[in-house]
């Protein structure tokens, strides 16, 4: 198996509660690009949704087609470098879309910009082997939740 790039600590944390969920999963698709590529399709859904109830279920679900990505990969063992190094690229892509939509608030735009950052890091992942990303898209979901709730 090739090198993938190792997590960090605090990655390491969260990854070890999903891991114990991850043996119980049965994915009715055993390939991993399914995930990835649905994932994908709902990113683009994305920028035409306004409502932020359904703009949260999106982003849940995204997040929920990224970890059952490697978990199938991890599950069938079609683990590797060049399957970790397109789901990081298909992860940026869907960050793409989803601060794209809101690109012209304040709050998009600081993401955007920590967008631009993540790109930055996913690169730097690749050529040191250390895997250092800033969890953007669950703290966009956060704000999502907090802004239904407040609003």
């Amino acid at each position: 198996m090739d090198h993938i790039s190792q997590r960090t600590q605090v990655a390491m944390l969260y990854r070890w509660v999903l891991s114990r969920w991850e043996k119980y999963l049965i994915f009715p698709i055993k390939n991993p690009s399914y995930y990835q590529v649905a994932g994908l399709v709902l990113s683009v859904v994305y920028l035409y949704v306004s409502s932020l109830v359904w703009q949260s279920i999106l982003i849940g679900v995204i997040l929920l087609f990224d970890w059952m990505d490697g978990a199938a990969a991890r599950k069938y063992k079609v683990t590797g470098k060049k399957g970790w190094m397109i789901d990081v690229c298909v992860d940026r892509v869907s960050e793409g879309f989803i601060y794209l939509s809101a690109l012209f608030s304040r709050l998009g735009t600081i993401f955007f910009l920590l967008y631009l950052c993540n790109i930055m890091l996913s690169l730097y992942s690749v050529k040191s082997g250390k895997h250092i990303l800033l969890p953007l898209r669950f703290a966009w979901l956060l704000i999502l939740i907090y802004r239904v709730w407040i609003i």
